[in-house]
């Protein structure tokens, strides 16, 4: 009897002892935040330029093919091509003229994500030739790629007030 028990408890032992003996997981090498942060401020500066010089071609390599934007008073845009469709709409705006930048970027902890937070200006020729003007902020979300950071959800909206809702 004895050794009918031995049999079985000699390889559970055996397995105990083998897992106890196992490596932990490596850690995951530290997230290099201010490397990050100054990769996104680097790129959002590249977006304004593209708007400004109305670079469709960098515009496109700034969101990843499964990119989002949420424009105000607008529909979503969802996809690479919605995504462009809605830009190409936004840059043919009579004498648009933006800038802005980023204030402050959140990094996940595992490194693979970062949220910009930033306010934009913008100039533009209204209806009848009227100058017009907005200022408001933005939040852009970032996943890191193969290809580099690039934008999953973007949205923004103004800090004017619509007509009529004057403070």
């Amino acid at each position: 009897m004895r050794t009918r028990h031995s049999r079985l408890i000699m390889p559970l032992v055996f397995v105990a002892l083998a897992a106890g003996c196992a490596s932990p997981p490596p850690a995951a090498p530290p997230v290099d935040s201010v490397a990050i942060k100054a990769e996104i401020m680097k790129i959002d500066d590249a977006f304004m330029a593209a708007v400004a010089s109305r670079d469709t071609v960098a515009l496109r390599n700034y969101y990843a093919e499964d990119a989002r934007i949420l424009p105000p008073n607008a529909p979503r845009a969802d996809g690479i091509d919605a995504v462009m469709a809605s830009w190409r709409e936004f840059l043919a705006i009579p004498g648009l003229e933006m800038t802005g930048g980023c204030k402050d970027v959140i990094i996940s902890q595992a490194g693979d994500l970062a949220i910009d937070l930033g306010v934009y200006q913008m100039k533009f020729t209204g209806p009848g030739g009227t100058p017009m003007q907005d200022v408001g902020k933005y939040i852009t979300v970032f996943r890191k790629t193969d290809a580099g950071w690039k934008s999953i959800i973007d949205t923004f909206n103004s800090d004017v007030p619509p007509p009529g809702m004057g403070q």
